[in-house]
This record gives C-alpha cells, structure tokens and sequence, in this order.
C-alpha cells in the first residue's frame, strides 16, 4: 500500500518516471508491487 501512496503522491506532483529506493536483502512484503521490489533469491 505504502509503494502505491508514494507513486500517487509523485504522480500528483507531475513526475512521470517514479523510481523506488529499496534496501538489498530487505523483506519489502507479500504484495505484488513488494515482491518486485525484494531480491528474487529471498522471495
């Protein structure tokens, strides 16, 4: 949910090419948006 408020809010702002910070080796969540940003080898 946090990835989906933070792409609304950039597109709100008139960014059009959003880019995600993630931290390697973290555990972002079970969600489909948090599951591409995790490392596919920790999944």
């Amino acid at each position: 949910m946090a990835i989906k408020i933070a792409r609304l809010y950039g597109h709100s702002k008139g960014i059009n090419c959003p880019q995600i910070i993630v931290m390697e080796k973290g555990f972002h969540g079970r969600t489909l948006g948090a599951l591409s940003a995790s490392n596919p080898k920790i999944h």
